[in-house]
């Protein structure tokens, strides 16, 4: 049998290297332990004014996974009967804002129309934070921040540079996600993604 050429090599430690990746993020709690340092802490329950941050669209009008997964449980946080109102952040990238269509989905499981407060100029979370706190504070009552469990460490921290001090709720993703072999290996990215991010404002002194 010929020896592997020095191509061949590189190619065999780069399967290896892969599938040793692999194993680490779909065998072990790596990503759990991942996801745990980008979160918040926990709160015991749902403040009265839920400030819910918008996320992706599949298409302009149609929200896609994450904004969803944020929508459903405001949803039934209201159900809870302690909301008393519901901001909903997010602006438009060529068409109907995010904002608008997760409001739309809000409607549809049971939160009353003028129960919803829309912030539609935001396209990144340092924005949706900015545009909503004015919003909140006008109506009065303890304010909160509903997003995403590996994005509510960056949201918190924002919000700790701004000097306010809404309770953050973060929703299971990540978590949730993690309950399924196949899905685990796609979250390294949305990690990664969220831990660069999470640097880039550290180093522009926004969180």
């Amino acid at each position: 049998m010929r020896p592997l050429s020095r191509l061949g090599r590189l190619a065999a430690r780069g399967a290896s290297a892969f599938a040793l990746c692999y194993l680490l993020v779909t065998v072990t709690p790596a990503l759990q332990w991942w996801s745990g340092a980008l979160e918040s802490t926990w709160p015991d329950g749902p403040p009265e004014v839920l400030i819910v941050l918008g996320a992706d669209e599949q298409v302009p009008g149609l929200i896609g996974y994450t904004s969803f997964l944020r929508a459903h449980y405001a949803a039934r946080y209201w159900r809870t009967g302690k909301v008393r109102v519901v901001v909903v952040s997010g602006g438009s990238t060529g068409g109907r804002s995010v904002a608008a269509s997760m409001a739309e989905f809000l409607r549809a499981s049971g939160v009353p129309a003028d129960a919803i407060r829309l912030e539609e100029q935001s396209h990144t979370t340092l924005e949706n934070l900015r545009n909503s706190r004015p919003l909140a504070e006008a109506l009065g009552g303890r304010a909160g921040v509903l997003t995403s469990d590996y994005h509510s460490g960056r949201a918190a921290a924002i919000c700790r540079k701004m000097g306010w001090n809404p309770v953050i709720v973060p929703v299971p993703d990540v978590r949730k996600r993690w309950t399924f072999p196949a899905q685990r290996a796609g979250l390294v990215w949305d990690l990664g993604v969220e831990t660069a991010k999470r640097a880039w404002y550290w180093w522009r002194g926004w969180a």
